[in-house]
């Protein structure tokens, strides 16, 4: 109820200001939900920023040029990164960018090598 009516002011008007915002709040008496609501946002917002951006994990600190490489390999040269550390990975990396996994990663190698000898 409250996500569809705010969606209608925004698709009506092109914006949700934040007069419209606080205005709708208190017309429903919804002050009190505000923390929670607050909490909402900054979860969507933070899940937008990490969508627009590339996510690298690797075991170790990756070198600009390797960075490119990876990418120019997903064809976003373009595109913000993240790297982060995890060492579980051994060796390789995995990347997310538009909620796929490219894992090119020792440790799944490992486990999927395992699997096919296992059957």
């Amino acid at each position: 109820m409250i996500k569809s009516k705010i969606f209608d002011i925004y698709k009506e008007k092109g914006t949700l200001t934040e007069e419209q915002f606080f205005l709708f709040i208190k017309e429903k008496k919804l002050e009190a939900q505000l923390p929670s609501i607050l909490n909402k946002l900054e979860y969507l917002l933070k899940n937008l920023d990490e969508k627009n951006k590339i996510q690298i994990e690797a075991p170790h600190a990756l070198s600009e040029a390797t960075v490119k490489d990876i990418k120019n390999f997903l064809q976003v040269p373009e595109m913000e990164e993240k790297v982060s550390l995890n060492k579980e990975l051994i060796a390789g990396f995995r990347a997310r960018y538009n909620g796929i996994i490219y894992d090119a990663s020792f440790k799944t190698g490992l486990e999927n090598l395992k699997k096919s000898i296992i059957k």
